[in-house]
C-alpha cells in the first residue's frame, strides 16, 4: 500500500519557508536505538509517539526492522499503554479497512492511531488518543523533517528526529528525494545557527541521547571521501603498471639490438665524460698544460655482441671502432 497525495503536507511548506525553525527537531538521533527512554521518561516526556516507515520499519513494511528489538522493547517496558504510532500510511484513508493498521498492531504489539489528517496535520487527533496529557509531555519521533518534525513542532511536542533511514529500497521515490532535501536543509540552518523553538521540558541531552548523532551530512561526506580515495588508488595502480610495462618493454627492445633512447642518453653521458676529461687535462690540476691530449667520444651505440664507438682527437680524423664479441677493430678516417 502507497500514499496518497498530501495536501496538507504541501501546504505546511509554505509555513516552513516563514519560519524555518518549525522543521528543525529538538533532539536528534541515529535511530531509536540512541534514545535512553528511561531518562526520557524521568524528565517528564510521559508519552510517545512514532512514525512508522523508515523508523521502526522498511517503507511499507510491517516487522520491526531487526537491530532495534531491544530497543523496541525498553520503549515498550517503560512507556507501556502510552507509546502509539502515527502513520501516514496505515491507520489512514488509504489503509483500507485498516488492515494494515491491524497487522502492525500485532507485530509491533502497539496501537496505531486511525486518523484522517496527515501530518503535519492532525496533531488533534493525537492529544485525542492520549487524553489529559499535555502536548508538551509528548514526544514524537520520526525520520522526516517536513511531517514528523513539523508535525510535533506544530502541537508543542518533544520531536526527535532519526537521521539512519532503515533503508532507501522500496521508499516512496517522491519522499525520498524530499528526505534528502531535508538533511540538505537541516545541515544549512545548523550552520546558520538556527535552533528548534526551546521546549517547555527542560532536557538534559547528554542523559537522553546514547550516542551523538553523526555531524550532518557527514555519512554522504564519508561514502564521496572514500570514494575518492578508490578512484585515487586506481589511478596509482594503473600509473604503476604503465611504467612497469614501459621498463619491460625498453629492457627488451635493448635485447633485440634495436637502439633506444637509452643507447642515446649513454652517448651523452660518453661525450660529457669526454669533454670533462679533456678540459681537466687543459687546465693541468698542478699547473700548465698537459701534453696528452683524449680523444673525444662523437657517438657510442651499443647491441647484442657488438659496440660501435666514434672518437676524435681535436685535428684528427674521427676514428670508428666497433668491438664484437671477443674481436676490436678500428677504423680510422671512416664514417
Amino acid at each position: 500500500m502507497g500514499q496518497s497525495f498530501n495536501l496538507q503536507g504541501i501546504l505546511q511548506s509554505f509555513r516552513v519557508l516563514a519560519s524555518p525553525r518549525l522543521m528543525v527537531p529538538n533532539i536528534v538521533v541515529r535511530d531509536i536505538r540512541d534514545i535512553n527512554f528511561e531518562q526520557l521518561h524521568k524528565a517528564g516526556i510521559i508519552a510517545i509517539a512514532f512514525d512508522k516507515d523508515n523508523c521502526l520499519t522498511k517503507p511499507y513494511g510491517l516487522e520491526l526492522h531487526p537491530p532495534f528489538t531491544d530497543a523496541w522493547k525498553r520503549c515498550r517496558d517503560i512507556y507501556k499503554d502510552q507509546v502509539v504510532i502515527v502513520s501516514n500510511s496505515a491507520g489512514t484513508p488509504d489503509d483500507k479497512d485498516n488492515q494494515q493498521a491491524q497487522a502492525i498492531e500485532q507485530t509491533l504489539q502497539v496501537n496505531v492511531l486511525r486518523h484522517q489528517e496527515k501530518k503535519p496535520s492532525g496533531g488533534q487527533e493525537l492529544l485525542k488518543h492520549f487524553s489529559g496529557i499535555k502536548a508538551g509531555r509528548i514526544a514524537f519521533v520520526g525520520d522526516r523533517a517536513l511531517t514528523d518534525v513539523v508535525f510535533g513542532n506544530n502541537y508543542g511536542m518533544l520531536t526527535i528526529l532519526t537521521r539512519d533511514v532503515v533503508t532507501e529500497e522500496g521508499d516512496n521515490p517522491m519522499a525520498l528525494r524530499i528526505r534528502r532535501m531535508e538533511h540538505k536543509v537541516l545541515a544549512f540552518l545548523d550552520r546558520m545557527d538556527v535552533k528548534a523553538k526551546p521546549h517547555p521540558i527542560p532536557i538534559d541531552i547528554h542523559a537522553v541521547v546514547l550516542q551523538s548523532p553523526p555531524a550532518p551530512e557527514s555519512k554522504e561526506e564519508a561514502k564521496a571521501d572514500l570514494a575518492a580515495e578508490d578512484t585515487r588508488k586506481k589511478e596509482a595502480k594503473e600509473s604503476e603498471e604503465r611504467e612497469a610495462k614501459h621498463e619491460r618493454a625498453k629492457r627488451a627492445s635493448v635485447r633485440g639490438g634495436a637502439p633506444t633512447s637509452a643507447t642515446s642518453a649513454t652517448t651523452t653521458t660518453h661525450q660529457e665524460t669526454s669533454q670533462a676529461n679533456t678540459n681537466s687535462n687543459i687546465g693541468g690540476g698542478t699547473g700548465g698544460f698537459s701534453t696528452q691530449v683524449e680523444p673525444q667520444i662523437l657517438s657510442h651505440e651499443e647491441g647484442e655482441g657488438w659496440e660501435r664507438t666514434v672518437t676524435q682527437v681535436p685535428g684528427e680524423e674521427p676514428v670508428h671502432s666497433i668491438k664484437l664479441a671477443g674481436h676490436n677493430k678500428g677504423i680510422p678516417g671512416r664514417r
